[in-house]
Protein backbone atom coordinates (compact mmCIF):
# COMPACT_ATOMS: atom_id res chain seq x y z
CA UNK A 1 0.00 0.00 0.00
CA UNK A 2 1.68 3.28 -1.28
CA UNK A 3 2.17 5.81 1.29
CA UNK A 4 -0.70 8.54 0.02
CA UNK A 5 -3.55 5.36 0.04
CA UNK A 6 -2.53 4.67 3.71
CA UNK A 7 -2.59 8.38 4.59
CA UNK A 8 -5.97 8.95 2.73
CA UNK A 9 -7.54 5.67 4.56
CA UNK A 10 -5.99 6.91 8.13
CA UNK A 11 -7.81 10.62 7.66
CA UNK A 12 -11.26 9.02 6.74
CA UNK A 13 -10.95 7.09 9.57
CA UNK A 14 -11.04 10.07 11.36
CA UNK A 15 -13.96 11.74 9.81
CA UNK A 16 -16.99 11.97 11.67
CA UNK A 17 -20.45 11.92 10.56
CA UNK A 18 -22.76 15.02 10.40
CA UNK A 19 -23.52 17.25 12.77
CA UNK A 20 -19.78 16.48 14.08
CA UNK A 21 -16.58 17.60 12.01
CA UNK A 22 -12.95 17.48 12.35
CA UNK A 23 -10.89 20.65 10.61
CA UNK A 24 -7.81 20.18 8.90
CA UNK A 25 -5.25 21.18 11.75
CA UNK A 26 -6.84 18.70 13.76
CA UNK A 27 -6.22 16.34 11.34
CA UNK A 28 -2.77 16.88 11.01
CA UNK A 29 -2.30 16.68 14.40
CA UNK A 30 -3.81 13.32 14.31
CA UNK A 31 -1.91 11.90 11.17
CA UNK A 32 1.42 13.15 12.07
CA UNK A 33 0.74 11.04 15.75
CA UNK A 34 0.03 7.71 13.11
CA UNK A 35 3.96 8.77 11.64
CA UNK A 36 2.19 10.62 8.21
CA UNK A 37 4.47 13.78 8.04
CA UNK A 38 2.17 16.15 5.79
CA UNK A 39 1.24 19.91 5.30
CA UNK A 40 -2.34 21.20 5.76
CA UNK A 41 -2.31 21.92 1.92
CA UNK A 42 -1.88 18.87 1.65
CA UNK A 43 -4.48 17.27 3.82
CA UNK A 44 -6.67 19.67 1.90
CA UNK A 45 -5.50 18.48 -1.72
CA UNK A 46 -6.17 15.17 -0.71
CA UNK A 47 -9.92 15.85 1.02
CA UNK A 48 -10.67 18.05 -2.08
CA UNK A 49 -9.69 14.90 -4.30
CA UNK A 50 -11.67 11.92 -2.45
CA UNK A 51 -14.65 14.14 -2.05
CA UNK A 52 -15.59 13.31 -5.64
CA UNK A 53 -15.51 9.42 -4.63
CA UNK A 54 -16.46 9.53 -1.05
CA UNK A 55 -19.90 10.98 0.94
CA UNK A 56 -17.32 14.02 2.43
CA UNK A 57 -18.22 17.21 3.00
CA UNK A 58 -16.77 20.46 3.99
CA UNK A 59 -18.89 22.81 6.45
CA UNK A 60 -17.48 26.70 5.60
CA UNK A 61 -20.77 27.97 7.87
CA UNK A 62 -19.02 28.85 10.96
CA UNK A 63 -15.39 28.42 12.19
CA UNK A 64 -13.31 26.53 12.77
CA UNK A 65 -14.05 24.73 9.20
CA UNK A 66 -14.49 20.62 9.41
CA UNK A 67 -15.56 17.60 6.87
CA UNK A 68 -17.58 15.25 8.13
CA UNK A 69 -19.10 12.32 6.34
CA UNK A 70 -22.87 13.12 5.34
CA UNK A 71 -25.43 12.07 7.66
CA UNK A 72 -27.31 8.94 6.67
CA UNK A 73 -24.73 8.07 4.11
CA UNK A 74 -24.59 4.16 3.19
CA UNK A 75 -20.54 3.90 2.52
CA UNK A 76 -19.52 3.79 5.97
CA UNK A 77 -19.70 0.81 8.92
CA UNK A 78 -22.65 -0.31 7.35
CA UNK A 79 -21.45 -4.40 7.92
CA UNK A 80 -23.17 -5.03 11.11
CA UNK A 81 -24.90 -7.84 11.74
CA UNK A 82 -28.93 -7.97 13.64
CA UNK A 83 -26.90 -8.92 16.90
CA UNK A 84 -24.48 -6.10 16.66
CA UNK A 85 -27.02 -4.34 16.30
CA UNK A 86 -29.11 -5.16 19.37
CA UNK A 87 -26.69 -4.61 21.42
CA UNK A 88 -25.40 -1.27 19.99
CA UNK A 89 -29.52 -0.09 20.52
CA UNK A 90 -29.09 -1.30 24.26
CA UNK A 91 -25.73 0.01 24.71
CA UNK A 92 -26.78 3.82 23.13
CA UNK A 93 -29.75 4.13 25.25
CA UNK A 94 -27.56 2.85 28.29
CA UNK A 95 -24.90 5.38 27.97
CA UNK A 96 -26.82 8.71 26.17
CA UNK A 97 -28.69 9.37 29.34
CA UNK A 98 -25.79 9.72 31.01
CA UNK A 99 -24.06 11.79 28.91
CA UNK A 100 -24.16 15.82 28.00
CA UNK A 101 -26.20 15.99 24.71
CA UNK A 102 -22.81 16.69 22.84
CA UNK A 103 -21.25 13.64 23.52
CA UNK A 104 -24.54 11.33 22.94
CA UNK A 105 -24.41 12.89 19.22
CA UNK A 106 -21.95 10.76 18.52
CA UNK A 107 -23.98 7.82 19.36
CA UNK A 108 -26.53 8.96 16.96
CA UNK A 109 -25.61 7.92 13.34
CA UNK A 110 -24.67 4.39 14.58
CA UNK A 111 -28.18 4.15 16.31
CA UNK A 112 -29.65 5.13 12.73
CA UNK A 113 -27.73 2.74 11.03
CA UNK A 114 -29.04 -0.11 13.52
CA UNK A 115 -32.42 0.51 13.44
CA UNK A 116 -32.08 -0.10 9.51
CA UNK A 117 -30.43 -3.39 10.16
CA UNK A 118 -33.09 -4.39 12.22
CA UNK A 119 -35.93 -2.88 9.70
CA UNK A 120 -34.38 -5.08 7.11
CA UNK A 121 -35.92 -8.01 8.56
CA UNK A 122 -39.00 -9.11 8.43
CA UNK A 123 -38.84 -11.70 11.55
CA UNK A 124 -39.87 -9.95 15.41
CA UNK A 125 -36.02 -8.82 15.08
CA UNK A 126 -37.37 -5.68 13.50
CA UNK A 127 -39.62 -4.75 16.54
CA UNK A 128 -36.73 -5.54 19.24
CA UNK A 129 -35.87 -1.65 19.18
CA UNK A 130 -39.99 -1.57 21.16
CA UNK A 131 -38.90 -4.16 23.65
CA UNK A 132 -36.56 -2.54 25.12
CA UNK A 133 -36.74 0.18 28.01
CA UNK A 134 -34.40 1.78 30.61
CA UNK A 135 -35.68 3.50 33.57
CA UNK A 136 -33.15 5.20 35.60
CA UNK A 137 -33.16 4.75 39.27
CA UNK A 138 -33.94 7.93 41.47
CA UNK A 139 -35.15 11.29 40.10
CA UNK A 140 -32.64 12.48 37.28
CA UNK A 141 -31.51 16.20 36.44
CA UNK A 142 -31.54 17.26 33.07
CA UNK A 143 -27.65 16.60 31.72
CA UNK A 144 -25.59 20.15 31.99
CA UNK A 145 -24.74 21.44 28.08
CA UNK A 146 -21.19 21.65 26.88
CA UNK A 147 -20.46 23.49 23.86
CA UNK A 148 -19.19 20.88 20.81
CA UNK A 149 -16.18 23.04 20.05
CA UNK A 150 -15.36 22.58 23.92
CA UNK A 151 -15.82 18.97 23.54
CA UNK A 152 -13.75 18.41 20.56
CA UNK A 153 -11.12 19.86 21.86
CA UNK A 154 -10.73 17.80 25.42
CA UNK A 155 -11.19 14.97 23.76
CA UNK A 156 -8.27 16.13 21.25
CA UNK A 157 -5.84 16.86 23.53
CA UNK A 158 -6.82 13.73 25.67
CA UNK A 159 -6.49 11.07 23.40
CA UNK A 160 -2.86 13.30 21.70
CA UNK A 161 -2.33 13.94 25.11
CA UNK A 162 -1.74 17.85 24.23
CA UNK A 163 -2.13 20.67 26.89
CA UNK A 164 -4.84 22.63 26.86
CA UNK A 165 -5.48 26.24 27.55
CA UNK A 166 -8.93 27.43 28.02
CA UNK A 167 -10.65 29.81 30.46
CA UNK A 168 -12.24 28.44 33.40
CA UNK A 169 -15.72 29.89 35.40
CA UNK A 170 -13.36 32.93 36.09
CA UNK A 171 -12.46 33.49 32.70
CA UNK A 172 -8.85 33.28 34.21
CA UNK A 173 -6.56 31.57 30.99
CA UNK A 174 -5.01 28.67 32.92
CA UNK A 175 -2.91 25.47 31.41
CA UNK A 176 -3.75 22.20 31.80
CA UNK A 177 -3.04 18.74 31.69
CA UNK A 178 -5.52 16.49 30.57
CA UNK A 179 -5.83 13.37 32.26
CA UNK A 180 -8.77 11.85 31.83
CA UNK A 181 -12.65 12.08 31.59
CA UNK A 182 -14.89 11.30 34.70
CA UNK A 183 -18.88 11.27 33.77
CA UNK A 184 -20.74 11.33 37.20
CA UNK A 185 -24.45 11.66 36.75
CA UNK A 186 -25.15 14.09 34.65
CA UNK A 187 -21.57 15.89 35.01
CA UNK A 188 -19.11 15.44 33.39
CA UNK A 189 -15.46 16.18 34.91
CA UNK A 190 -12.04 16.71 33.17
CA UNK A 191 -9.26 15.39 35.68
CA UNK A 192 -6.16 17.49 35.01
CA UNK A 193 -2.86 19.19 36.84
CA UNK A 194 -2.68 22.82 36.19
CA UNK A 195 0.58 24.65 34.82
CA UNK A 196 3.37 22.87 36.32
CA UNK A 197 1.90 21.49 39.57
CA UNK A 198 1.35 18.02 40.62
CA UNK A 199 -1.77 18.22 42.41
CA UNK A 200 -4.67 16.43 40.57
CA UNK A 201 -7.87 19.00 40.03
CA UNK A 202 -11.27 18.18 38.54
CA UNK A 203 -12.61 20.50 36.28
CA UNK A 204 -16.62 20.52 35.31
CA UNK A 205 -16.51 20.53 31.19
CA UNK A 206 -19.73 23.10 31.35
CA UNK A 207 -17.82 25.66 33.45
CA UNK A 208 -14.99 25.46 30.28
CA UNK A 209 -16.23 28.74 28.62
CA UNK A 210 -12.80 28.37 25.86
CA UNK A 211 -10.77 26.12 25.28
CA UNK A 212 -7.96 25.06 22.76
CA UNK A 213 -5.33 22.26 21.96
CA UNK A 214 -1.30 23.44 21.74
CA UNK A 215 1.43 21.47 20.56
CA UNK A 216 3.07 20.70 23.66
CA UNK A 217 3.11 17.23 25.39
CA UNK A 218 1.27 16.93 28.33
CA UNK A 219 3.04 15.55 31.71
CA UNK A 220 1.53 12.92 32.68
CA UNK A 221 2.34 12.02 36.66
CA UNK A 222 4.63 8.91 37.18
CA UNK A 223 2.35 5.64 37.99
CA UNK A 224 -0.91 8.00 37.54
CA UNK A 225 -4.15 5.99 37.13
CA UNK A 226 -7.37 7.25 36.27
CA UNK A 227 -8.75 4.01 37.95
CA UNK A 228 -6.70 4.08 41.12
CA UNK A 229 -7.44 7.56 41.54
CA UNK A 230 -11.15 7.09 41.29
CA UNK A 231 -10.88 4.46 43.93
CA UNK A 232 -9.58 7.22 46.60
CA UNK A 233 -12.99 8.62 46.98
CA UNK A 234 -12.11 11.83 44.83
CA UNK A 235 -15.43 11.83 43.87
CA UNK A 236 -17.27 10.94 46.54
CA UNK A 237 -16.81 14.47 48.40
CA UNK A 238 -14.32 11.84 50.92
CA UNK A 239 -14.21 13.22 54.53
CA UNK A 240 -11.50 10.58 55.33
CA UNK A 241 -8.99 8.25 53.42
CA UNK A 242 -9.99 5.58 56.17
CA UNK A 243 -12.25 3.42 55.79
CA UNK A 244 -14.81 3.31 58.92
CA UNK A 245 -16.68 0.51 60.42
CA UNK A 246 -20.44 1.55 59.46
CA UNK A 247 -23.43 -0.27 61.65
CA UNK A 248 -26.74 0.50 60.59
CA UNK A 249 -30.26 -0.44 62.14
CA UNK A 250 -32.44 -0.77 58.62
CA UNK A 251 -35.97 -2.28 58.08
CA UNK A 252 -35.69 -5.52 56.39
CA UNK A 253 -37.54 -3.81 53.18
CA UNK A 254 -35.17 -1.18 53.17
CA UNK A 255 -31.97 -3.51 53.24
CA UNK A 256 -33.47 -6.03 51.22
CA UNK A 257 -31.75 -4.45 48.08
CA UNK A 258 -28.37 -5.01 49.60
CA UNK A 259 -28.55 -8.47 49.82
CA UNK A 260 -28.11 -8.57 46.01
CA UNK A 261 -26.00 -5.07 45.43
CA UNK A 262 -24.02 -4.60 48.56
CA UNK A 263 -22.66 -1.68 49.89
CA UNK A 264 -18.78 -3.43 50.28
CA UNK A 265 -17.22 -6.68 50.16
CA UNK A 266 -17.63 -7.35 53.79
CA UNK A 267 -21.15 -6.27 54.43
CA UNK A 268 -22.98 -8.60 57.08
CA UNK A 269 -27.00 -8.52 57.57
CA UNK A 270 -28.53 -10.08 60.29
CA UNK A 271 -31.82 -10.33 62.12
CA UNK A 272 -32.74 -7.79 64.54
CA UNK A 273 -35.74 -7.49 66.96
CA UNK A 274 -39.21 -7.40 64.72
CA UNK A 275 -39.43 -6.22 61.03
CA UNK A 276 -35.17 -4.78 61.83
CA UNK A 277 -31.51 -5.77 60.59
CA UNK A 278 -28.82 -5.25 61.87
CA UNK A 279 -25.77 -4.04 58.48
CA UNK A 280 -22.18 -3.55 59.53
CA UNK A 281 -19.43 -3.10 56.38
CA UNK A 282 -16.35 -1.53 56.05
CA UNK A 283 -16.88 1.86 53.72
CA UNK A 284 -15.27 5.19 53.16
CA UNK A 285 -16.82 8.07 54.68
CA UNK A 286 -18.24 10.18 51.92
CA UNK A 287 -20.78 13.02 51.95
CA UNK A 288 -22.35 10.64 49.23
CA UNK A 289 -22.90 7.94 52.00
CA UNK A 290 -24.92 9.88 54.40
CA UNK A 291 -26.69 11.31 51.66
CA UNK A 292 -28.01 7.83 50.91
CA UNK A 293 -28.24 7.29 54.62
CA UNK A 294 -30.98 10.42 54.84
CA UNK A 295 -32.88 9.15 51.82
CA UNK A 296 -33.98 6.09 54.02
CA UNK A 297 -35.83 8.47 56.16
CA UNK A 298 -37.30 6.77 58.97
CA UNK A 299 -36.38 3.29 57.81
CA UNK A 300 -32.77 3.50 58.99
CA UNK A 301 -31.07 4.51 61.96
CA UNK A 302 -26.95 5.08 62.11
CA UNK A 303 -25.56 3.03 65.08
CA UNK A 304 -22.03 3.97 64.68
CA UNK A 305 -19.83 5.53 63.98
CA UNK A 306 -20.97 8.58 66.31
CA UNK A 307 -19.66 11.17 64.23
CA UNK A 308 -22.12 9.93 61.13
CA UNK A 309 -25.06 9.14 64.21
CA UNK A 310 -24.89 12.77 65.08
CA UNK A 311 -24.51 14.48 61.76
CA UNK A 312 -28.02 12.44 60.80
CA UNK A 313 -29.33 13.20 63.53
CA UNK A 314 -28.60 17.41 63.20
CA UNK A 315 -29.07 16.89 59.68
CA UNK A 316 -32.64 15.61 60.25
CA UNK A 317 -33.87 18.07 63.38
CA UNK A 318 -32.89 20.95 61.37
CA UNK A 319 -35.19 19.47 58.28
CA UNK A 320 -38.11 19.18 60.80
CA UNK A 321 -38.47 22.70 61.61
CA UNK A 322 -39.34 23.27 58.14
CA UNK A 323 -42.66 20.97 58.49
CA UNK A 324 -43.70 22.66 61.97
CA UNK A 325 -47.08 22.41 63.24
CA UNK A 326 -47.00 26.04 61.68
CA UNK A 327 -46.71 25.41 58.33
CA UNK A 328 -48.84 25.39 55.37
Amino acid sequence: MGKKTERIMTMLSLIPREPAKISTDRLMGYLSDAGHDVTQRTIQRDLHEVSATHAIVLDERSKPYGWSYIAGHNGRNEAMNPFEALAFIIASREYSSRLPSGIAQYLAPQERIAKRVLDSFSSSLALFDEKVARIPRGFGLMPAEIPQSILDAVYDGLLREKILVLNYATKKQVKVHPLGLVFRDQITYLVCTFWDYQDIRQLALHRIEACSVTGDDAHIPKDFSLGEYEKTGAFGYLNSSKRIKLKLKMTKDAAHHLKETPISEDQNIVDAEDDWVTVTASVLDRKDLRWWILGFGDKVEVISPIAIRKHIHNTLQSAAKNYDASGT
